[in-house]
């Protein structure tokens, strides 16, 4: 996995994630930022957070961790 910063129309930016493998597209941000250095500031925030952040059910009920 990694996390792509570009530059689209209207001078925005935004990350992102993508597979190394094939180039797929898992997640994109939702809002974007006018400047680059946002944009990564959101993917460092994105980053600390992920591997803390518990995975939840439809029905609200906590998954259990991969092992």
């Amino acid at each position: 996995m990694q996390f792509v910063v570009s530059k689209v129309e209207g001078d925005q930016w935004f990350w992102e994630l993508r597979s190394r493998l094939d180039d797929e597209l898992f997640a994109r941000s939702a809002q974007g930022f006018g400047d680059h250095a946002a944009a990564v500031a959101s993917v460092l925030a994105v980053q600390a957070a992920a591997g803390v952040a518990p995975a939840y059910d439809e029905a609200g009920r906590l998954m259990p961790a991969a092992t």
